[in-house]
């Protein structure tokens, strides 16, 4: 896994990035992934009897794959809400460890974005300079990344854009993605 591009989604405010494994960036891998019924569906049947219902309890199958759509809307359209300055991607994104100040940032510091905070879907990124570089995301329902593979991933993808932005050898191809 390497980056390939960074495509430009807020002008000078939030970035995505692309992986040699698909031709979407980051961002549109989520979109498309977080639409889908089936998606949300096998995921959860997947972890039906562990790590859903912490957060459920007994709630239908059905009901919460309806919630996490919504949840997914929500955040996709909170990123809208940034484009249009109705807020500021800074309060949108906070530090990925909790135990970090919230209004102390730093170069290449590691970024959780959601909407609300009961939602247990995640858009994943990077501090890099004034902007946010978004690498990925997953619905966590565990306490820490570190306990399913999924969500392992999403921190080697962090790892991975850290070093490709801090390499001064790289120079980053940033190009202008025209979502409309």
């Amino acid at each position: 896994m390497k980056v390939v591009r960074i495509f430009e989604l807020l002008k000078g405010k939030l970035y995505s990035v692309e992986y040699d494994t698909d031709e979407r960036h980051a961002l549109q891998i989520l979109q498309d992934q977080w639409e889908d019924h089936t998606y949300f569906y096998e995921f959860f049947k997947k972890w039906l009897k562990e790590d859903y219902r912490n957060f459920y309890g007994t709630k239908k199958l059905s009901y919460i794959v309806e919630d996490a759509i919504d949840d997914a809307d929500t955040l996709l359209n909170v990123l809208i809400d940034v484009d249009a300055d109705q807020i500021e991607i800074e309060k949108l994104f906070k530090p990925l460890d909790n135990r970090e100040n919230e209004n102390e940032s730093y170069e290449l510091q590691k970024l959780k974005g959601k909407a609300y905070t009961l939602s247990f879907l995640r858009i994943y990124g990077l501090r890099y300079g004034n902007t946010i570089v978004i690498t990925g995301g997953a619905i966590k329902l565990t306490k820490y990344m570190r306990d399913r593979d999924h969500t392992k991933l999403e921190l080697e993808k962090l790892e991975v854009a850290k070093s490709y932005l801090a390499d001064t050898e790289n120079e980053a191809e940033i190009v202008y993605l025209d979502i409309s």
